[in-house]
């Protein structure tokens, strides 16, 4: 069982721009659990401790960089016990400015963890949409200098 969210965004940049700004965030932070890393490659994987959104619980997860396709897409896989977390970034360009879709796919090992989820989902989406938007903003602002 899975419960999807979606975040839609629009930067004035070229897809190039954006797509090297997503893809230098998510090196730092691969790099913020393993010096060793020097670049985002496919198959790239991290293990570290992370709360979980419901019960704010520490356990111990596995970041993997599925998909990485230059000026197009970057896919991680967040495995724990309960089941993998897909966030994948998805950029189309259009007239010299790019659309972004940030999209996250929690799938659940059983029913029990899905209805847990689906009980906070409608507070937990209002979260993830304004998290979002930060997170837009913040990748606009490294672009433009800030």
């Amino acid at each position: 069982m899975s419960n999807n969210f979606e975040y839609r965004y629009h930067f004035k940049q070229p897809v190039e721009e954006v797509f090297n700004c997503i893809k230098q965030e998510q090196l730092n932070f691969f790099k913020q659990y393993d010096k060793s890393i020097n670049t985002l490659t496919k198959g790239l994987k991290i293990k570290r401790e992370m709360p979980t959104k419901t019960s704010h619980e520490l356990v111990k997860v596995k970041m993997i960089v599925q998909e990485l396709i230059e000026n197009k897409e970057i896919e991680v896989v967040t495995r724990y016990h309960q089941g993998d977390i897909v966030t994948t970034y998805s950029l189309e360009e259009h007239n010299g400015e790019t659309d972004l879709v940030y999209a996250e796919d929690n799938h659940f090992d059983n029913d029990n963890q899905a209805l847990n989820f689906q009980l906070v989902g409608f507070f937990y989406k209002w979260m993830y949409k304004r998290q979002m938007k930060k997170r837009m903003q913040y990748i606009e602002s490294k672009m433009m200098g800030a």
